[in-house]
């Protein structure tokens, strides 16, 4: 109800600037030729003011019906889905600001330093120690740096954070595609799983030589689509973004709903060392995917049941309430639009 009354009051907010245009072209019509165009349309020239109307009408009708997204969107999934809490839409990007390094006490930092020697790649990271709150705009994240190693010798003994991190549900429009990341086995979490693509949020001051995601979130989630399937989703249109957090790790989540990739890169998707492999998923199967078994094969063709990452999941199903961005006016998932397949997962 709040987002049609935003929605209902921003057209009325049209509609005055549209008679506001036509008074005064009418006016200036009158300064150089008098009253002809009330004298040709007779006692009905106040119709004029009235042509907006019908317009304005069915623009809303559309924008309510296919951009506002299902009431109650955020409990549905938050009660459907474990480790995983949504805390709703953000109108603007993140501001994030580097407030400092973290620093390990001695025992910490001589653990990190065993745990450096034993890595090949050790990213920075950036930590919060707040859930964030929707309740002002931008919101700001204040942010210690720490490189990987110290992150893991602080979840071993389960005193970090929250994590910043991006990702994006990505598709192909053109093919009817949801692309997702198959996790490696390896992965410091949730391994093996499927996942929207995403990652860390990489600051700048933990690595000298390294530039970072330049404070911006939006950067994050093109770097990590880049790295982890090859595939650019550098956008002038930025989609819908939502905000959520992984408890069990901590990872904060700006989310990216709907990054259209065309034909072209679908085609050469590949996966990094991140990962088992990219997963392509038919919109017309979506449904199947999301409620029953996965079942993949390996590289010995042995097929070996898949699961979801939670917040994966609520990810892609925000993405059907907010009636699947980016995937066309009328997106069909096996005979249901996008907000009627959401409605039929979690529950009217």
């Amino acid at each position: 109800m709040i987002n049609f009354l935003k929605l209902l009051w921003g057209y009325v907010v049209k509609y005055v600037v549209s008679v506001g245009i036509i008074w005064g072209a009418m006016q200036i019509v009158t300064y150089f030729k008098g009253d002809l165009l009330k004298n040709y349309m007779g006692s009905l020239w106040y119709l004029i003011y009235i042509m907006p109307i019908p317009f304005l009408s069915v623009a809303a009708f559309i924008e309510v019906t296919i951009k506002c997204p299902v009431e109650g969107w955020v409990a549905k999934i938050n009660n459907i889905i474990g480790d995983a809490k949504l805390y709703g839409e953000i109108k603007v990007e993140p501001i994030v600001e580097i407030v400092g390094q973290f620093k390990l006490t001695e025992d910490q930092e001589v653990e990190a330093s065993k745990v450096r020697a034993g890595l090949k790649i050790n990213d920075a990271h950036a930590m919060i120690y707040e859930e964030p709150s929707l309740a002002l705009a931008p919101i700001k994240f204040n942010v210690e740096t720490l490189d990987y190693a110290a992150l893991t010798v602080l979840r071993r003994q389960n005193l970090h954070g929250y994590i910043l991190s991006a990702n994006s549900v990505i598709i192909c429009s053109e093919r009817r595609l949801l692309i997702v990341h198959h996790r490696a086995k390896k992965s410091a979490t949730y391994e093996g799983k499927l996942h929207t693509v995403g990652g860390s949020y990489q600051p700048i001051g933990v690595f000298p030589n390294k530039e970072g995601d330049r404070y911006s979130l939006i950067r994050t989630a093109h770097r990590e689509a880049d790295e982890e399937i090859q595939a650019s989703i550098l956008t002038e249109d930025i989609p819908p973004m939502i905000l959520g957090l992984e408890p069990s790790t901590k990872f904060i989540q700006l989310v990216f709903l709907g990054a259209n990739i065309s034909e072209k890169q679908c085609d050469k998707l590949i996966s990094n060392w991140e990962g088992e492999g990219v997963v392509k998923i038919p919109f017309d199967e979506l449904e199947s995917r999301l409620t029953k078994p996965i079942f993949i094969k390996d590289s010995n063709d042995k097929e070996q049941e898949i699961k979801w990452v939670p917040t994966g999941k609520a990810a892609i199903l925000a993405w059907l309430a907010f009636g699947a961005p980016n995937a066309g006016i009328r997106a069909s998932f096996g005979g249901y639009s996008p907000k009627e397949l959401f409605n039929k997962i979690v529950g009217k």
